[in-house]
């Protein structure tokens, strides 16, 4: 028994839990959309969108926020991250409320902001998982392979920017751009994907060369996933919302770990029982849940209460705005901090369940 135990594969939760979470279930997804519902269009996104999001894409900017709050220790590790970033990016966002009746150009800065740094976080987040799993799987990706992987991933990043600038509508920019420059967005958008496919792809061989054996399938599938996304991007633009809601599936897999290994720390410290993994995810589920809905549902439902009590011409659609624009910029600033794999504090909070 103790030999199998040290035979089963190192994970953040359990292999194919691990593989499905990270883009095993996004892939599956995405392909049945490209190949078996050509004709599958935004209508039907909508509704889907808003219950999918209270199970996932809400939860997973909590996950940020009680990483980052949940003990005075991260709050003083990561400082520019917990007080002084947010108080900025709050005066800043609150300001853009009051001058929206006069001008929309510092909310529609703040919104284009939130946007383009959605190409930052995606590729950042699937080099880390890739970095994480390849370490789990035990063949580190060397600085020779991560160069080109990066850069294939840099070059995603990019085209991610100039999907970004020609197709979503808020910004006033997709009317004037597409038309008149659509054949430099295509040409770019081939130079971009086809460097980006041979620089992975050379990098991917380099590890493959190294290791002498297929790659463990955790570092592809989230390499693999973000190629997909951004294909179902280049076809179906709307289809951003399902982009968000793989990314949170792939981001909540780690806090949740983090979690556990927390309580199950805490527990060994008082000499309590711990082992009781499931039943403790259990209750941080309810608890990122719950506080999803109370500040995504409940927080406009009290803000449409009072901001007609401001007056000035303040609406509702700008103040959820500034919000909706403060929480995605925060959520990616912090998400930079408190993931770096390469700060022992971090290894040792995301890994220590490997020691028991």
């Amino acid at each position: 028994m103790a030999q199998a135990t040290a035979q089963q594969p190192k994970a953040i939760f359990h292999p194919w839990v691990d593989a499905l979470a990270i883009g095993g279930l996004s892939i599956g997804f995405i392909t049945f959309l490209l190949l078996v519902e050509p004709n599958w269009n935004s209508s039907q996104v909508a509704e889907q969108f808003v219950i999918l999001s209270a199970l996932l894409n809400w939860p997973h900017f909590m996950a940020t926020y009680f990483l980052l709050y949940g003990s005075k220790e991260t709050v003083e590790r990561y400082p520019w991250s917990t007080k002084w970033m947010p108080l900025l990016l709050g005066a800043y966002c609150l300001a853009t409320i009051f001058i929206a009746p006069y001008s929309e150009m510092p909310l529609n800065l703040a919104l284009f902001s939130a946007g383009a740094y959605l190409a930052w976080h995606y590729t950042g987040q699937t080099w880390g998982m890739m970095a994480t799993f390849s370490y789990l799987g035990g063949a580190p990706i060397d600085d020779s392979e991560k160069k080109f992987l990066r850069l294939s991933l840099r070059l995603l990043l990019v085209w991610h920017l100039v999907w970004f600038l020609f197709h979503p509508p808020d910004y006033g920019l997709h009317e004037t751009l597409l038309p008149k420059y659509y054949l430099v967005y295509r040409s770019a958008s081939i130079i971009l994907i086809g460097a980006g496919i041979i620089l992975g792809g050379y990098g991917m061989y380099r590890y493959i060369k190294r290791i002498e054996r297929t790659p463990p399938i955790r570092v592809l599938i989230p390499f693999v996933s973000i190629w997909l996304w951004y294909a179902l991007l280049a076809v179906y633009p709307f289809a951003i919302f399902w982009v968000q809601l793989s990314h949170a599936l792939q981001y909540l897999l780690f806090p949740a770990r983090v979690e556990v290994n927390r309580k199950e720390k805490q527990a060994a410290d008082a000499d309590a029982r711990g082992g009781r993994s499931w039943l403790q995810l259990a209750g941080y589920a309810v608890l990122l849940l719950g506080s999803g809905v109370l500040i995504f549902e409940g927080f406009p439902r009290l803000l449409e209460w009072t901001v007609p009590l401001v007056g000035a011409g303040v609406t509702l659609a700008h103040t959820k705005a500034a919000i909706g624009a403060f929480i995605n910029i925060h959520h990616f600033f912090a998400d930079g901090a408190i993931w770096k794999i390469s700060n022992p504090a971090v290894r040792g909070e995301l890994f220590s369940h490997l020691k028991r």
